[in-house]
């Protein structure tokens, strides 16, 4: 067995530990050197993949302007916000009369993002929901039933990165009804995913 499926066999709770005590000696040389951001997590508190944390948001955030026209003004729903790259990318772009919410089911990246953006930027708001993923949490609640906490018709626009890659296909059909649902007429929806060996972007209009 490698390190990585060693790594994948163990708990969710258990793989965010070991993440942060391999990362320790990195984040306290950030924090002697003077580097800390109070933007950016600790190393060992990112588990939404690798790369630099401004610059991936940053490109998350034109990817959103050049494929589905997000505006400054616009209401916003990003589908498992994880520890909030895209959200601090887009604290610098929408404007107060914008809002921005975000759902996931891993409760340490949402009480971050909750202690570092909301308290600066009220119109950001985070969510944690529970829900079963092998990855990062265990319990009962499945996503293909899952019906997201918002009304309908609440949101000019909503996306999804890395998201579908990590879902079964009834649980993806579930998102895609609940993202229809809370969209406007007119709204606009960004995700990626995987289709063979290729990375794919769909788009898609109400």
């Amino acid at each position: 067995m490698n390190l990585r499926s060693l790594y994948y066999s163990i708990s969710p709770n258990s793989r965010l530990l070991v993440r942060k005590i391999y990362y320790a000696p990195a984040d306290f040389w950030d924090i002697i050197k003077g580097k800390k951001n109070k933007y950016v997590p600790k190393k060992g508190d990112i588990f939404i993949g690798s790369g630099d944390f401004i610059l991936q948001g940053k490109h998350h955030l034109r990817l959103l302007k050049e494929y589905i026209s997000l505006k400054p003004d616009d209401t916003v729903l990003d589908v498992g916000c994880g520890i909030g790259r895209a959200a601090v990318a887009l604290t610098q772009y929408l404007s107060k009369e914008g809002s921005y919410e975000g759902f996931d089911v891993v409760k340490k990246g949402i009480d971050w993002c909750q202690n570092q953006i909301t308290t600066d930027f009220p119109n950001f708001t985070f969510k944690h929901v529970s829900l079963n993923n092998d990855l990062y949490s265990l319990t009962d609640q499945k996503a293909e039933d899952f019906i997201f906490p918002y009304e309908d018709n609440s949101f000019d626009s909503v996306f999804l990165f890395s998201v579908f890659t990590h879902m079964q296909p009834k649980e993806v059909q579930n998102y895609l009804n609940e993202i229809y649902r809370v969209l406007k007429p007119g709204g606009r929806c960004l995700s990626t995913f995987f289709s063979t060996m290729m990375k794919m972007k769909t788009i898609f209009r109400m």
